[in-house]
């Protein structure tokens, strides 16, 4: 495969490699069997790294002793993250990472409303407003609807304005209607 691609990332692209499996089964959420009283799962199975891992060979400038402590386990994923891993499994794992809190911390079926292409596709859209010179309109739309009071009510205008014109976007390529 080397001489077919030039560079690790490209030959991840092109063959679509998945370092960690972001499905949540079926059944997650579900009632646990178990002779203790019921109980829902709510954290992530830790089954979800790609059986590739199985078979990756250790790079030597990537080899660290092992950690004594959560501020070395840091430093050390911070150093490993920046120089060993390839862009597509950083943009998979901080997915991951980002799946991990949300269900921690809000729920499973806050996660469920969160799109898996959260982090890709804002960034995206913060790139395009930002090589246009334009402002941050999806930070600033985040901070209208932010905490229990938002400062743009949701049940009022202008929300309903807002919800019309994006989601009239979201499915119209206005280009081709001007």
């Amino acid at each position: 495969m080397a001489h077919q691609f030039a560079t690790l990332s490209e030959a991840e692209e092109a063959l679509q490699v998945d370092y960690i499996n972001n499905d949540i089964p079926s059944d997650f959420g579900a009632v646990l069997q178990t002779s203790s009283p019921q109980r829902t799962a709510t954290s992530i199975p830790d089954n979800t790294l790609s059986p590739i891992f199985l078979c990756s060979p250790t790079k030597t400038k990537c080899a660290q002793p092992m950690t004594s402590s959560v501020g070395d386990l840091v430093r050390e994923f911070i150093l490993n993250f920046k120089n060993c891993m390839s862009h597509r499994l950083r943009t998979q794992l901080l997915d991951h990472l980002l799946k991990i809190t949300i269900v921690d911390s809000e729920g499973l079926d806050f996660h469920k409303f969160v799109n898996k292409d959260f982090l890709s596709s804002s960034l995206s859209g913060m790139k395009t407003l930002f090589m246009n010179s334009k402002q941050n309109l999806i930070f600033y739309l985040s901070k209208c609807f932010e905490g229990p009071s938002p400062r743009t009510p949701v049940n009022q205008m202008p929300y309903g304005l807002l919800d019309y014109v994006l989601l009239a976007v979201r499915f119209t390529d206005i280009k081709a209607s001007i």
